[in-house]
């Protein structure tokens, strides 16, 4: 059900020509740019060249797109009238943070950390309270949002409907029947439901779909473009106030106004975020990169292989080829003012423990050995991969031939490259490497602590141990390699931070266990549920629900007393039915 992750950390990049952060090589060394990527919001079709012709009449289109209202959906196809879903209820963010669900009688109410009943079991369906201060919540007419009081702030009479996400987020999305709508933060309709998709892209403007196509939707509801794009993305503001964001049309990319005017013809395979208040980008076409402003002219010709935006230097770095002597300062209008030193450069990268970073070889860019600051090989180049040293291990693990191993700063391989895959050594001088299938952990010298024949990938056990894997059961080793919990365990959970517990299964059931293996409360839920902010857990003890708080502690428990469902609250009294009575209870 909720198999530990058999491989939960993630592999870094390896360090190419310079480093992890900043390597040079085409194209995995375009900029960076994941807030200004342009986001999915329906399926794209095939996407076709711009040809000059075409490029222009896109263009002639997207300029002229109507910022009517468009229609979504064809007169043949039938878009139910949306119900009026404002309710009474207004919502207080935060509010009912610390409550939960609960089930009792086969309907669904909230209970407080106590286990008192703060919103009556009358629900089909239920879900905790978010940071907005709704809970969404189902009867039979459909399903709305609740306030902390219970009273309804989206009456429930559609199919889903959620809080938006993201920066000045206020609203709903909102499904009716299939189609997608936005409610304002008073629920009533601002974007009335008939799109097949709506997004929200930050700052009160969405994104609209309807059979592959994507339109822009401003404040308020009011439509910006007609469906025009086959991507947009998110929504960033300027100095001045204003907004812009990229789009994609045919497989390229351009950066529309907050009005729908196209700022920057799509004509880019990537665009970076604006590095200033003039809305400058870094533009990629094909494998050259160049910088552009929004007035759609070159600060700098897309010639080169890599540009990087230095701020607190006020200028450009330019690198013309691979070669770490290409480097050159560019002013912020682009002009070249002069090389930069190779010991900035080296300087620069980051991630250097003990003075050392990957480097190539002058005549052979794809072989990797290390360098110092200044650029002089200390370590020769022989592999086809290395990556950062260790400050606490003084290791560094490299790939040569398509196997793993380790060398100290001299260049000696402690580990030869012998394993199939491995990790960077961490913070406790501990490397997870596999061989043949198998998993284990090598120590500061290079020796197993653990040896290498787990099942799975030795996944971190609060802050001194592995969950390791045997004979199909999982159990606690300590970083030294020691038994803490023998193999025993059907399934784990990662350690709750600031708890010190994980969810563990034996015998088909579930408890909680500390970080010495310990059981904190024994295996005796049939299931379990994930944490809430607030410290609350859904569980099934012997097919009854109950919510425990983070110590395991019994919060609210439903029972049968005088062959009645009652909750009990957790100091153990009947918190539910407020009618319940019973001789002797």
């Amino acid at each position: 059900m909720r198999a530990f992750p058999s491989n939960a950390q993630a592999d870094p990049a390896p360090l190419r020509l310079l480093a992890p952060a900043s390597r040079p090589a085409a194209p995995a060394s375009r900029p960076a740019a994941p807030a200004f990527r342009v986001c999915a919001q329906a399926s794209r079709p095939g996407a076709r060249a711009l040809r000059a012709g075409a490029a222009a009449v896109a263009l002639a289109a997207l300029a002229a797109a109507s910022f009517a209202a468009p229609l979504a959906a064809a007169p043949r196809e039938l878009v139910p009238a949306a119900p009026e879903v404002k309710g009474p209820g207004k919502a207080v963010p935060g509010e009912g943070a610390g409550y939960h669900y609960f089930r009792f009688g086969g309907r669904y109410g909230f209970v407080t950390s106590a286990g008192k009943v703060a919103i009556p079991p009358t629900f089909l369906s239920a879900d905790n309270f978010v940071k907005q201060g709704v809970a969404r919540a189902s009867e039979a007419t459909g399903t709305g949002l609740l306030d902390a009081r219970g009273a309804w702030v989206v009456l429930p009479l559609l199919k889903d409907v959620r809080p938006e996400e993201g920066e000045g987020a206020d609203g709903y999305v909102a499904v009716n029947y299939s189609w997608s709508g936005r409610l304002g933060p008073d629920a009533a309709w601002q974007v009335q439901p008939r799109f097949q998709a709506l997004e929200s892209l930050g700052h009160g403007y969405y994104a609209y779909g309807f059979r592959g196509k994507i339109g822009l939707i401003g404040p308020g509801g009011a439509f910006v473009t007609g469906l025009s794009f086959d991507k947009l993305g998110k929504v960033h503001p300027r100095p001045d106030g204003t907004f812009l964001m990229a789009f994609t049309l045919d497989g390229k990319e351009g950066i529309l106004d907050q009005a729908g005017k196209v700022i920057i013809s799509p004509r880019f395979d990537s665009i970076s975020p604006g590095f200033d208040e003039n809305g400058r980008y870094i533009m990629s076409v094909g494998d050259k990169y160049g910088v552009l402003d929004v007035s759609d002219r070159w600060i700098i010709e897309p010639k080169y292989f890599k540009i990087e935006w230095h701020e607190k230097e006020g200028r450009f770095w330019v690198m013309e080829n691979k070669f770490i002597t290409s480097y050159f300062y560019h002013d912020r209008d682009g002009k070249r003012i002069g090389p930069i030193p190779k010991e900035a450069v080296w300087a620069d990268i980051e991630g250097r423990p003990l003075g050392l970073t990957g480097c190539f070889a002058s005549e052979k860019p794809d072989v990797f050995g290390f360098c110092d600051k200044t650029g002089k090989d200390v370590i020769p180049h022989a592999y086809d991969a290395v990556w950062n040293f260790s400050a606490a291990a003084g290791l560094a693990r490299v790939k040569k031939s398509s196997l793993y191993g380790y060398v100290d700063p001299k260049g000696k391989e402690v580990v030869p490259p012998s394993y199939d895959d491995a990790y960077d050594y961490d913070d406790s001088k501990r490397a997870v490497v596999m061989k043949a299938g198998a998993w284990g952990v090598l120590d500061e010298t290079g020796k197993p602590v653990i040896p290498v024949e787990l099942e799975a990938y030795p996944a971190p056990a609060g802050k001194n141990g592995y969950f390791v894997k045997k004979g199909g059961l999982w159990g606690i080793y300590s970083r030294d390699g020691k038994p803490v919990l023998a193999p025993e365990l059907q399934e784990t959970l990662p350690f709750r931070e600031g708890t010190g517990l994980a969810w563990a299964r034996k015998g088909g059931l579930w408890g909680l266990i500390n970080e010495s293996g310990k059981w904190q409360l024994k295996p005796v839920y049939d299931d379990i549920g994930p944490f809430t902010e607030g410290g609350l857990a859904p569980v099934i003890l012997q097919g009854r629900f109950a919510v425990v708080d983070e110590k395991g502690a019994t919060v609210a428990r439903s029972v049968i007393e005088c062959d009645r469902e009652v909750i009990r609250d957790r100091s153990g009294a009947i918190s539910w039915p407020p009618d319940f009575s019973c001789a002797g209870s």
